[in-house]
């Protein structure tokens, strides 16, 4: 009993503290079937994770400080629900592990965090809404950076609100030595809100391992070219989006150069979120064009059915078209993100999924 008491008058502190910190625990699970025209030139029955929102768990939480100044953290880990398996093999929080102070004088953060492209267009993008045209709407390669794929060893900077318009900087350390420019990133932005009305612009410079697109497309469907450790991407965007009470229109175009390679690519979104009762339809489409070698389009149209505020059905029904060539000179092959290549310029895929937020 002795050892209880003592026991217990330890853990006290501890429980008084974490009574009064301000933390919050939560997270996404979504998971279902896929069923794909062709993959590699036959059909292919998969069970996908994460393909409206990739699966997470996270924590974030606050301290208020002197004044209006506010410490806070987010912690945040991608893992596949239908293996358990971790996102980002190696990276726990391979979606976020920043740590800051916010105030009248604006937010500053550190650690592996959004760029400041995300920050400016993904309320455009329809594969960052959440909404049903799901991760499948990315671009190409996510050759813009748009979809958000965290920046290592980062500071970024965001500005109190001047009527509506805020600007971001994000500076993405390289760590080699001798070069200050090596894997580097450097990205500005500006956001606007005002009514219904909303906007962004963003340019980034990004050097070195950081450039690949090895990981989101097959060869056969690559029509960039190698990058590597002495390539540098410069990508420049614009978005927009109108709320029309009910209907919200949203839209984007976007433009990068490699380095490497020489080549230059645009990419023109415009979609659609239709909220009726406990469904939403969507839809969005985008056009790509690589110049001088190929254009890829990707269309999408979704419906969600809500059982509550926190779980809903959905499905998202996926077309690819690509014409032209790859990066080795070959005819190119379509690939919706997150799945594999066609063997040919066409792909066609359905997905059924069940997504549970908390």
């Amino acid at each position: 009993m002795k050892k209880l008491h003592l026991l217990l008058a330890a853990a006290l502190p501890l429980a008084a503290a974490t009574a009064h910190a301000d933390v919050t625990i939560y997270g996404i699970l979504d998971i279902g079937p896929t069923h794909v025209d062709n993959v590699g030139g036959k059909s292919a029955n998969q069970m996908d994770a994460g393909t409206l929102q990739q699966s997470r768990l996270g924590f974030k939480g606050e301290e208020k400080l002197m004044g209006n100044t506010v410490a806070f953290f987010q912690l945040e880990s991608g893992f596949n629900i239908d293996t358990g398996a971790l996102a980002t093999a190696n990276t726990l929080f391979s979606r976020d592990a920043r740590v800051g102070l916010k105030g009248d004088f604006g937010m500053v953060s550190l650690g592996r965090q959004a760029n400041a492209t995300v920050d400016a267009l993904a309320p455009f993008s329809a594969a960052m809404l959440g909404y049903g045209p799901s991760y499948m709407a990315a671009h190409p390669g996510n050759h813009d950076r748009i979809l958000n794929i965290p920046t290592d060893n980062s500071i970024k900077y965001t500005t109190p609100s001047f009527g509506g318009l805020n600007a971001v900087v994000l500076y993405g350390a390289g760590e080699q030595a001798g070069n200050t420019r090596q894997n580097s990133v450097r990205n500005a932005a500006l956001t606007y809100k005002s009514g219904a009305f909303s906007a962004g612009a963003s340019y980034l410079w990004q050097s070195g391992s950081n450039v690949t697109n090895a990981a989101l497309l097959a060869p056969a469907a690559n029509p960039y070219g190698a990058t590597g450790a002495a390539d540098v991407l410069r990508s420049s965007g614009i978005g927009a989006g109108y709320n029309f009470g009910t209907t919200y229109l949203h839209g984007i175009l976007s433009q990068s150069k490699f380095g490497l390679s020489g080549t230059t690519v645009r990419s023109l979104e415009v979609g659609v979120k239709y909220p009726t009762g406990p469904w939403v339809l969507g839809a969005d489409v985008t056009h790509t064009r690589v110049v001088d070698r190929a254009d890829i389009d990707v269309l999408i149209v979704s419906a969600a059915y809500y059982l509550s505020k926190r779980t809903n059905l959905y499905a998202t029904l996926a077309s690819a078209d690509a014409d032209g060539s790859n990066a080795a000179g070959t005819p190119l092959s379509a690939q919706i993100f997150t799945l594999g290549a066609s063997s040919d310029g066409q792909q066609r895929a359905l997905h059924l999924g069940l997504r549970h937020v908390f």
